[in-house]
């Protein structure tokens, strides 16, 4: 089971991309080697979620490391959400779903997974591919992989995103190594005609560490932008979001999930609808290229909550994601109470347990050497029964272990022993209690 730490969850939040990051988890090393076993379902345990494998490492016995990327379709702002992670199946097919993680809003996602040189894919289902230039290499970034950026003529090409769009949201992960007095650090830029004079959206980092957001209006001409009032340091991971509400004018800078500027007055409108000529990454054409480190930039047709910023923040930053995963619940099933047999016949004992969860298939029984002695396959039990038993015998070591499709919850206590009862006599002499024969 996987746990979303309510702490940072401010409101009620739908259909959130949720960062489920694994370091090294051996208790996850019976999941395939490809990870194409990886299911996500919601709290009731079967309701299948979207997800995005951006990387994965281990399973097939050794411990797994991945970036996983879950389409959560509701996150409380009251209480902590739960979903469940399973594994485990050996003819599983591939069960990740990329582009239908990322809601319709957003219109280019790029982890920068990619080695140096290789075009970077879009999550989306839009197909914003984009184009490295000049060779941003690849480094280790905030959240898996990223692209360094050298501050001389690097950048990533995309094609047109905030063309006429009403309201825009831009995110990003960077770690500037170059903060100076008249230079700007480009982070997005998208002109409104070819030769790149005119800036439709734009993302700056310029002086020493100031974030300036901001874009033209309609077709008028008429630009407008803010500027942050903290400043970022150099060589450190911050995380950025600018967000553009055309229908208030507000234009929002946001550092580190904290909301830092907005406009509160300014002019209402969509973004400039003119001769789209593309989104660079890290470039601006007029020698304000990007000198650092950038990781998971973002693009939305949406004006997003500050409580969907803050915990997009502090999902990606937190050592553990806001996460709690539940050591061995493995494949969504939790382990049944054992509680106090009973004799059935003389040949029949009845195995008593609570069924805590409704995500099994049904129940199997051990024995004190592991060997597998009965399976019921029926979910919502109480009991599973053994026959065949020998009369007036002790039987102990039993316990037993809740299973579906994917495989078998961890076991439950050791029930305690308890004898078959005694055979019924052929004779009136002989109907005295028998000694026991013998305990298994």
């Amino acid at each position: 089971m996987i746990t979303i730490d309510q702490s940072n969850v401010d409101a009620d939040l739908t259909d959130f991309p949720l960062l489920v990051k694994i370091t090294s988890d051996s208790d996850i090393s019976t999941a395939l080697s490809n990870g194409y076993d990886i299911r996500f379902t919601s709290s009731d345990g079967s309701t299948l979620l979207k997800y995005e494998r951006e990387s994965w490492s281990g399973g097939g016995g050794t411990a797994v490391t991945a970036v996983i990327w879950v389409k959560v379709p509701a996150i409380s702002g009251t209480t902590n959400t739960d979903i469940y992670m399973y594994y485990g199946k050996a003819d599983a097919t591939d069960g990740q779903d990329v582009t239908n993680v990322w809601d319709s809003s957003f219109k280019g996602v790029w982890h920068f997974k990619e080695t140096t040189g290789v075009n970077n894919a879009d999550s989306t289902s839009n197909v914003n591919t984009g184009t490295p230039t000049n060779g941003p290499v690849q480094a280790t970034g905030k959240i898996d992989g990223s692209l360094q950026f050298d501050g001389v003529n690097d950048s990533v090409a995309i094609s047109s995103l905030a063309k006429g769009q009403m309201n825009i949201m831009a995110s990003v992960w960077v770690k500037p190594a170059r903060l100076e007095m008249g230079h700007y650090n480009t982070v997005f830029w998208e002109s409104t005609n070819v030769s790149n004079v005119f800036a439709r959206l734009v993302m700056w980092i310029y002086n020493d560490g100031i974030v300036e957001f901001g874009g033209r209006i309609q077709d008028d001409g008429g630009f407008q932008f803010r500027d942050s009032v903290p400043k970022l340091p150099i060589n450190t991971w911050s995380h950025i979001v600018g967000v553009w509400n055309g229908s208030s004018g507000d234009i929002s800078i946001f550092i580190n999930g904290t909301q830092v500027s907005t406009t509160g007055t300014g002019v209402a409108g969509q973004i400039a609808n003119t001769n789209p000529a593309g989104v660079e990454i890290g470039d601006d054409f007029q020698g304000d290229n990007m000198g650092g480190i950038i990781d998971e930039p973002r693009i939305s047709s949406i004006a997003r909550s500050a409580e969907w910023i803050k915990f997009e923040y502090n999902n990606m930053n937190a050592s553990n994601n806001e996460l709690t995963l539940a050591s061995q619940d493995i494949v969504g099933l939790v382990v049944p109470t054992i509680a106090t047999p009973t004799a059935q016949s003389s040949s029949s004992i009845r195995w008593n347990f609570t069924d805590n969860a409704t995500t099994e298939t049904g129940f199997k029984l051990y024995d004190s050497a592991n060997n597998l002695i009965s399976t019921n396959a029926t979910a919502d039990l109480s009991y599973i029964e053994e026959t065949g038993l020998s009369p007036n015998t002790q039987y102990s070591g039993r316990y037993v272990k809740a299973y579906n499709a994917y495989g078998e919850s961890a076991s439950s206590a050791v029930a305690e022993s308890v004898y078959t009862i005694t055979e019924p006599s052929s004779t009136a002499s002989s109907t005295s209690t028998s000694p026991v024969t013998s305990i298994k």
